[in-house]
Parts: C-alpha cells; sequence; structure tokens
C-alpha cells in the first residue's frame, strides 16, 4: 500500500484558493471541472482542520474520508450534498457492443473528467458544475469565518 502524504491547513487552504482560481476558465471544459473537483475535495479538508482546531490533515483523517466528497461534507455538517451517482455514456467494445456505464459513485468523479467523460444524468456536466460551486460557497463561508 502506497504511504499517505500528510498536509498542514496552510497547504490545503492554498491549493483549495489555487485550484478555484484555475477552474474557472469559461467555458469549462473537463480539465478546469478536473481542477475544480480538487479544489472542492482541499477546500474541505481545509474546513476539517479549522473544525477541529488542527493544523495536519494526517493518516486517520486520511483513512476516513478517501475522495469521497459526500462523506467529507457529511462529517463536517455542511449539508449541501452532490448527487451520489452519475452516468456517462456507453462504451463499446470491439464488436461495438456497448456496456453501460451507469451509476457511478460521485467518489469517482474525478476520473469520469480526468478520463474525457460526459455526465448524463441524474445531473449531468453543469449540474454537477453547480452542485460544486454550491459546495464551494459553503467551504468559502467556513474558512472566512
Amino acid at each position: 500500500m502506497a504511504k499517505k502524504i500528510l498536509f498542514t491547513y496552510r497547504e490545503l487552504f492554498k491549493a483549495w484558493r489555487d485550484l478555484y482560481a484555475a477552474s474557472v476558465r469559461q467555458p469549462r471544459g473537463n480539465v478546469n471541472r478536473l481542477l475544480l473537483v480538487y479544489a472542492i475535495e482541499c477546500g474541505l479538508k481545509a474546513v476539517w482542520l479549522k473544525q477541529a482546531s488542527r493544523s495536519l490533515f494526517d493518516a486517520d483523517d486520511i483513512s476516513k474520508t478517501g475522495h469521497d466528497l459526500n462523506e467529507i461534507i457529511k462529517q463536517l455538517h455542511l449539508g449541501k450534498r452532490l448527487s451520489p451517482t452519475f452516468d456517462l455514456p456507453d462504451a463499446h467494445d470491439e464488436r461495438h457492443k456497448p456496456l453501460p456505464r451507469k451509476g457511478n459513485s460521485v467518489e469517482n468523479l474525478h476520473q469520469a473528467w480526468r478520463y474525457g467523460g460526459t455526465l448524463l444524468a441524474p445531473v449531468d456536466d453543469a449540474g454537477m458544475e453547480a452542485q460544486l460551486e454550491a459546495v464551494h460557497r459553503l467551504i468559502e463561508k467556513e474558512l472566512k469565518s
């Protein structure tokens, strides 16, 4: 198993701010959306540390959260959650047989956008962006208070 890297509040706060700034380019493509996902993850982890009055996001914290944004939001009692699943268009094998890609966990959203996927349902790319922006506003409120 790979060693988990620890990060400080200052590093997470800066990553949230910088990644978000890079994500707002319009029109947003998958590269920008991916930066938005990572910005939200860093921001939520910074909120985690602030609420706990701590300065280091350690291995225990990492094992409790992973990349599951909804789990982090739940544990922080922020209320606003993301759509728990998303669908991608069917993929096709060499024989053009459709391979369904429905019901993917939001925990894998970064993979969908990293590899060029397009969300279809229950929320599309724009809808998921809007949900992430709502979480960004909650993070902003928490970190500026």
